[in-house]
């Protein structure tokens, strides 16, 4: 049985938008396609712009750069399994900040902070696993495999600091987080995501 890969629920023009939010993932779209050379520089370059994102908007980012990598590698189900869960995740969370880009930046309760931080380590883990699963299959020194390596480390290390700022909200507010794991929550909706907001309290 074929697995089909959904078509993205965002236009054109949306999706553009967010790849000239974050530009990482327009780097990822040149260097598959042979117009921008994967070296030393540009593979320090996009760690350190991806590390500088936070998580929630760092996973946005990472999903579409995923959705190029999965579009450009050989065809196979895990390579299918990768871009469903990222155009998955792309749609989800980038279709919140273009919906929050309008609203105002008075910071986060620690309430909505924890809404919004519940499902984004458990997305992160997701989508590094899928992408070391694809880079087992790739040849580890194509663009494909150099750009799975990266993207899965940065994911990595986002969800790990997704998992910490967490369970700190939880230890902080514990009849707070005890009734959000209670529910489920509503469709990962995230709040204030637009223009890179730091929405993780220090």
């Amino acid at each position: 049985m074929r697995i089909r890969v959904p078509q993205p629920s965002l236009s054109d023009q949306q999706l553009a938008t967010l790849h000239a939010r974050f530009v990482v993932p327009i780097a990822v779209q040149m260097i598959l396609s042979d117009t921008e050379q994967l070296d030393d520089a540009c593979e320090c370059a996009l760690h350190e712009c991806l590390s500088e994102l936070q998580p929630d908007t760092g996973l946005l980012c990472l999903a579409l750069c995923a959705q190029h990598v999965a579009a450009a590698a050989p065809d196979s189900p895990i390579v299918k399994m990768l871009a469903i869960s990222a155009a998955r995740m792309a749609d989800e969370y980038g279709a919140a900040l273009l919906a929050e880009s309008g609203r105002g930046s008075e910071p986060l309760s620690d309430f909505d902070a924890l809404m919004l931080l519940r499902q984004v380590p458990e997305d992160l883990e997701e989508l590094a696993t899928l992408l070391d699963a694809v880079l087992a299959q790739v040849d580890p020194h194509s663009p494909e495999g150099l750009l799975c390596d990266i993207l899965s480390v940065q994911a990595l290390s986002q969800s790990e600091r997704a998992g910490h700022e967490l369970a700190a909200l939880s230890f902080l507010n514990p009849e707070k987080h005890a009734r959000i794991t209670a529910k489920r929550a509503p469709a990962r909706t995230l709040e204030r995501l637009a223009e890179n907001v730091i929405v993780f309290p220090r």
